[in-house]
């Protein structure tokens, strides 16, 4: 997991001692009691002020109403891509565009590098980005998927493997749908510092 603003310091910490347990179940409940249906709707209001999330707002909301009726495999599905998307939709309006990769793990590395030289930061936005780029780059978003029958890890949906259409019923929970909305909150926070 990555430093999600949005749940730092509680419920993180506790999420992370229940894993450091081996108590996943705990951790996955702590999370799933913590990012309710409200506490989901207020960070997702807070995001139209960005352009690259206000001009996906009615995505984001179907993506909110599928969550809303348990419908994960709507909601991860509807997501996703949009890390991407919302990352280059940035890239695009702060970086001249020959200079930016075509590959996301790339685009997402400078992202990371852009926002980290652009101001004086405090070490927890910092840590905030580092995390957040690692967890996109090094993690199971961007995890190369070259095998069909290869394990794949389901503690967060995987983009190779979910946009391939590529159908594992573990990756498709509420745990992982809160996931994406949490990432791409960090996002928004990331880009509004």
């Amino acid at each position: 997991m990555w430093a999600a603003p949005a749940i730092i310091p509680y419920p993180l910490s506790k999420i992370a001692v229940e894993i450091e347990s081996g108590n996943l179940d705990v951790a996955v409940e702590v999370l799933v009691n913590y990012c309710d249906i409200k506490f989901l709707r207020n960070i997702i209001d807070d995001w139209y002020t960005l352009d690259a999330f206000h001009k996906r707002k009615q995505l984001i909301e179907d993506a909110f109403f599928a969550h809303t009726n348990e419908k994960y495999t709507l909601s991860i599905n509807a997501l996703l891509p949009h890390i991407e998307g919302i990352i280059t939709d940035w890239m695009y309006s702060n970086v001249e565009a020959g200079k930016i990769p075509w590959r996301q793990d790339s685009k997402t590395k400078i992202f990371g590098q852009i926002i980290m030289e652009g101001q004086l930061s405090s070490y927890s936005y910092n840590s905030i980005i580092k995390s957040t780029i690692q967890f996109i780059t090094q993690g199971p978003v961007l995890e190369t998927f070259k095998q069909w029958e290869q394990q794949v890890d389901n503690a967060f949906p995987n983009r190779h493997v979910i946009e391939h259409g590529k159908y594992i019923d573990e990756l498709y929970t509420i745990e992982n749908s809160i996931r994406l909305f949490l990432l791409l909150d960090t996002i928004s926070y990331i880009i509004k510092k």
